[in-house]
């Protein structure tokens, strides 16, 4: 359920949208494997609950809970099952899109978004760091050739926003180490982990 990749910038993305960021320990696991969610105390969806009632409580006007899911149902279904115990509507605007569409639009929008994991074949350990926009033809082309999501909705990758129209500061990558996380012959796992950033005011 849960990206952990890119963890460490997570506050500085708060505070680049001047927001408050509320944590939350994520102590369960996935125990409920089938696409409909049906609750389970011990199951990490709980901990959303957890957490988005945290957020209600301290916030109470908060209405709504945006989920950027596009293909994946067993998101979609858990959130949902957690926004209706909530009475919170879910905002899913991408639900379903063309995803060749979404991925050219956000870097047509100005999102600065850099791999932070890969973990597919044909991705490699060059591709960790560099931005949507340099990968973008490159996506392209294994998608069609591979069959990988172009968005990477199947774990193939994952990003991490540097900068966006929502910012008002962007971040700067000072310095940063590339891990691998596993040596699979096929698909090796790469991690981008930042050392060093910045905020720098837009």
């Amino acid at each position: 359920m849960y990206q952990s990749a890119g963890f460490e910038l997570v506050s500085s993305i708060a505070r680049c949208m001047e927001k408050p960021l509320i944590q939350h320990e994520i102590k369960r696991k996935a125990i409920k494997l089938d696409l409909a969610y049906t609750y389970d105390p011990n199951d990490e969806v709980e901990d959303l609950f957890e957490l988005i009632h945290k957020a209600k409580t301290q916030f109470p006007s908060i209405n709504a809970v945006s989920c950027g899911a596009i293909k994946s149902t067993y998101q979609k279904k858990r959130l949902e099952h957690v926004c209706e115990r909530l009475n919170l509507d879910i905002l899913t605007y991408l639900w379903d899109r063309d995803e060749k569409e979404i991925l050219q639009g956000m870097i047509n929008d100005g999102v600065e978004a850099i791999l932070v994991k890969i973990a597919s074949y044909g991705l490699k350990k060059e591709h960790v760091g560099k931005s949507i926009k340099e990968m973008y033809e490159y996506l392209k082309m294994i998608n069609e050739k591979y069959g990988l999501n172009i968005c990477g909705e199947g774990g193939e990758y994952e990003t991490a926003t540097l900068d966006c129209p929502l910012f008002k500061h962007k971040i700067i990558i000072e310095d940063y180490e590339i891990i691998q996380h596993t040596d699979d012959l096929v698909s090796p796992v790469f991690l981008f982990k930042p050392l060093k950033w910045k905020l720098e005011k837009k």
